[in-house]
């Protein structure tokens, strides 16, 4: 969803997102003192071209996709409007954790 709102405020900053990727890195923890992980991760987008998948590298799975304005404003939307339901009333539910829940709930009262 990060990535996607990243797509929506560069089209509010007037960039042309029509033909806009981006990639997400997934790297492993020995490959934070990899000094050529970066040029690894370029080459093998530049070597798949911009095509959504997902590429293996030596240390490295990159996810890339293409930027979908309409799946970014639609997660975007659920993100921002979760919470703000507060007129609705409260609905106990059942479960371990939801009881010790509303079980301290009620104990502030």
């Amino acid at each position: 969803m990060q990535a996607g709102f990243y797509g929506l405020l560069l089209k509010s900053l007037g960039f042309d997102t029509e033909k806009l990727f981006y990639a997400i890195v997934v790297a492993d923890r020995r490959a934070r003192d990899d000094p050529n992980l970066k040029d690894n991760v370029f080459e093998a987008v530049m070597r798949n071209g911009l095509n959504e998948t997902i590429l293996s590298i030596e240390n490295a799975v990159i996810y890339l996709t293409k930027f979908d304005e309409q799946e970014a404003e639609s997660s975007s939307e659920c993100a921002f409007s979760f919470g703000k339901e507060k007129d609705k009333p409260f609905q106990p539910q059942t479960g371990t954790n939801v009881e010790f829940v509303n079980m301290r709930k009620n104990a502030k009262s």
